[in-house]
Parts: C-alpha cells; structure tokens; sequence
C-alpha cells in the first residue's frame, strides 16, 4: 500500500500498489497515514 497526499484534502489515503488477490488478508498500519501520529511520542500510539 502507498500513503498518497490528496491536492486540498487534509487527510491521505492509502492506495493498494498490486492487485488484491481475492482472500487474500490485508494489514495496515494506521500510524502510516498521519504524518503527527507516526512522529508523536503519545504513549497511546506506541503499542
């Protein structure tokens, strides 16, 4: 998956890079998609 920046949104989006094979299991991180939680030192976002 590619984290991709939308011109005048304020959120990313995540775009898949290969075809999905159909039952194939799809993980993400979701600190990928926020610049401020990845850097953050929150102990809520370091599990």
């Amino acid at each position: 998956m590619d984290i991709v920046a939308v011109s005048g949104e304020s959120e990313t989006l995540g775009v898949a890079n290969r075809d999905i094979e159909k039952g194939e299991e799809l993980l993400v991180n979701y600190r990928d998609f926020d610049a401020n939680d990845k850097n953050s030192n929150e102990t809520y976002l370091n599990c």
